[in-house]
């Protein structure tokens, strides 16, 4: 069933965006897949949630709505937001240094992110710089930690 109403879709997709017009946008996507793939896609699968702010930590209605999303989807794709939000997401909660100095953490909804993501999910994060990965790998590292043999995986990943 589709998340949008339990329409059968080839595409259901939900945009999570801080500011509330990009609606039109996403309007404007939706109704070209729909005429694209006339014979099971429909527009009201191709939806905008917003606000949802990335900085925010939970609890918060940006991290819950985060949370619903990235467990209902197959794919979750964070696109261009890290490197532009540096400072805010590694100032808030369990973000920064490691005791030592050395690895920084990001905070935000990003450890909601990974702990919501269903086994399986794939997650694509785009940026302007490859910089911050080691920082967004050791999130993902120390928010779902090692449960045991993965094919030799060191982390829950």
């Amino acid at each position: 069933d589709a998340v949008a109403g339990g329409e059968v879709a080839r595409v259901e997709c939900e945009v999570l965006d801080l500011f509330p017009a990009w609606a039109e946008c996403v309007s404007a996507v939706a109704a070209e897949a729909e005429v694209a793939w006339p014979h099971g896609q429909r527009a009201s699968s191709i939806f905008l949630t917003a606000p949802v702010d990335l900085c925010d930590v939970e609890p918060s209605e940006s991290a819950d709505r985060t949370r619903r999303a990235v467990a209902r989807a197959d794919i979750v794709c964070v696109s261009y937001v890290v490197h532009e939000n540096e400072a805010t997401l590694s100032m808030r909660s369990g973000a920064g240094q490691d005791q030592d100095g050395t690895e920084l953490r990001l905070g935000g909804v990003f450890p909601t992110v990974f702990r919501a993501a269903r086994p399986g999910a794939v997650l694509i994060f785009l940026d302007a710089t490859h910089r911050l990965w080691p920082a967004l790998a050791a999130t993902a590292a120390d928010t779902v930690p090692y449960q045991g043999e993965n094919d030799g995986a060191q982390d829950g990943f």
